[in-house]
């Protein structure tokens, strides 16, 4: 068996790690390029959607406030009768603890009272997935 000297075993060492260095150097930058075209593509996407937003808000200035109306204004057939009977005491309307749903709304109507706004845990509540989904899309149309 012949001995090599510690100087050349290094230098064979060096080399191995060097290539395995170069190699994985080259893995990665390929793993990087790829990103880089997948983000690209979806940045496109995204701008198309925005495009796509944008045409869409002028309609939806008109839907939002139908939508929005009762939520905003106040709408008493959203309340519940112990929210109804609260109300209906703050405004000093007397003999309304027996009175059910339709018999307080009505009550409510001949006073010509107008409803409070509701609270914003309450309007999410009450909307529809649609309507959700409208509102959030107006404003993300309008922000952008």
């Amino acid at each position: 068996m012949s001995k090599r000297r510690l100087s050349d075993q290094f230098r064979d060492q060096l080399g191995s790690l060097g290539e395995s260095l170069a190699k994985h150097t080259r893995s990665l930058e390929s793993h990087l390029e790829r990103q880089e075209y997948s983000l690209l593509d979806r940045q496109q996407e995204l701008e198309h959607e925005q495009q796509q937003l944008l045409s869409a808000a002028p309609d939806t200035d008109d839907q939002l406030q139908q939508v929005l109306a009762p939520f905003l204004q106040g709408d008493f057939k959203l309340m519940t009768v112990v929210e109804l009977r609260k109300f209906c005491t703050s405004q000093g309307l007397r003999k309304v603890s027996k009175l059910k749903k339709p018999e307080l709304l009505k009550l409510l109507q001949d006073s010509q009272l107008d409803p409070p706004p509701l609270s914003p845990e309450k309007v999410i509540k009450k909307l529809k997935r649609a309507e959700l989904e409208l509102i959030v899309s107006y404003f993300v149309s309008n922000a952008l």
